[in-house]
């Protein structure tokens, strides 16, 4: 791939381990990392081809391509140009730990 083609700058974000004084856990996210990715909006015709047929059927989905980083397999949210997304599954190697393919969906 390109280095141009990474055009976007994307936070990664982790749940915070954190407790209030109840001790109940509080849902915060704390950044993780932040790299340049290449950023695909999926298409409905595409949609099929990256998720079991039928599971997710009136969702939007984003595919951000980010160059290999083992820890950035533990996020699970990620943001970009403002906009928070839930990282839907397991992010997928492409090459030999050249790239990861993450699959996330727009938070409402």
């Amino acid at each position: 791939m390109k280095a141009f083609l990474m055009d976007r700058r994307l936070t990664f974000l982790v749940k915070s381990p954190d407790s209030n004084k109840v001790g109940a856990t509080l849902d915060q996210f704390i950044e993780l990392s932040t790299v340049w990715a290449k950023k695909e909006d999926v298409k409905d015709s595409k949609r099929g081809q990256y998720l079991a047929a039928g599971e997710f059927v009136n969702m939007t989905f984003t595919i951000f391509t980010v160059r290999f980083n083992v820890d950035l397999i533990k996020a699970e949210r990620c943001q970009c140009e403002g906009v928070e997304y839930q990282i839907v599954g397991i992010p997928s190697e492409i090459g030999r730990r050249q790239y990861l393919e993450i699959i996330a969906e727009k938070k409402q």
